[in-house]
């Protein structure tokens, strides 16, 4: 993720260290800037709510494994919420 104040560029993983209980939700490594655009997020989480629901109804219909079960359900919204958080963009 690069940061629009310092344009540090920061690690992949540094998007799973996500905080909600902070001001800043997801701080640069280098100085400490928003890396994460807080208006775009209700939307997001709106997003991955659909595709975990989706998930879940298109369960009911298809009968799979269990851990098939388990990755469609748990792994995937999580990997999309993770992986695609909104980033702040350079003004």
């Amino acid at each position: 993720m690069l940061c629009r104040v310092c344009n540090h560029n920061n690690s992949l993983w540094k998007r799973f260290s996500l905080n909600f209980d902070r001001d800043v939700y997801l701080a640069c490594d280098k100085c400490g800037g928003e890396l994460i655009n807080k208006d775009a997020m209700s939307i997001h989480i709106i997003i991955t709510t659909g595709i975990f629901g989706f998930f879940m109804v298109a369960k009911t219909f298809y009968d799979i494994s269990e851990i098939y079960n388990f990755i469609l359900i748990v792994i995937v919204p999580s990997l999309y919420f993770y992986l695609f958080l909104p980033q702040q963009k350079k003004h």
